[in-house]
């Protein structure tokens, strides 16, 4: 009992460390979806597939059958820039009276991308902590990743839906959502090294 305690202990504390971030932009998202841009089946459906992604990457690494270089997991990061690009032009293109028109397009393919590009930190703890589990440990951490999943797009929810929140956001959420891709793009590129390179 103490043993699947502490797993699920390591597995509570992996997941916030590696996912604070993301908790963050699951925050804008719904933020954006309350005032008609993302649909929140997109997001959370897209965080699930993205974080699937990530963990199977992860458990494939771990068991030898796939090395993943540093240098490329950067190059991860030129997803959610390619995702503001996108998010910007129709922000740009739209008028104020267009304003419930969806800014960032292909609602549920951006939300995979940017799950998945902002997964490098993700990826460095999920490897090593995969690699030095026995088999059940590992399936009882990704039970434990999914139901926080799950906790996390609840709190954004509650957060990014808040009428005070979305108020003082709505003005400038059709720019929001591309800014905060951006950002995270060249956060991942810097994180990495790869301008150094």
């Amino acid at each position: 009992m103490a043993e699947l305690f502490g797993t699920v202990a390591t597995a509570v504390g992996a997941f916030a460390a590696t996912n604070i971030d993301d908790f963050a932009i699951l925050t804008i998202l719904f933020i954006d979806s309350r005032a008609g841009g993302l649909r929140r089946g997109h997001i959370v459906v897209g965080q699930y597939l993205g974080f699937g992604i990530l963990l199977a990457i992860s458990g494939a690494a771990a068991s030898g059958l796939v090395v993943v270089p540093a240098r490329w997991v950067g190059l991860l990061g030129l997803l959610p820039l390619a995702a503001s690009v996108l998010g910007f032009r129709k922000a740009a293109s739209l008028r104020n009276d267009d304003e419930e028109q969806q800014v960032v397009s292909n609602g549920l393919l951006s939300v995979i991308a940017v799950t998945v590009a902002n997964g490098g930190d993700n990826l460095a703890v999920y490897i090593l902590m995969f690699h030095q589990q026995a088999p059940t440990d590992t399936a009882i951490t990704i039970i434990v990743f999914l139901v926080l999943l799950a906790v996390w797009c609840v709190g954004a929810v509650l957060i990014g839906t808040h009428s005070r929140v979305v108020s003082a956001l709505i003005k400038v959420r059709r720019w929001l959502v591309p800014a905060v891709y951006a950002i995270i793009g060249f956060v991942i590129l810097i994180r990495s090294g790869i301008f150094t390179r």
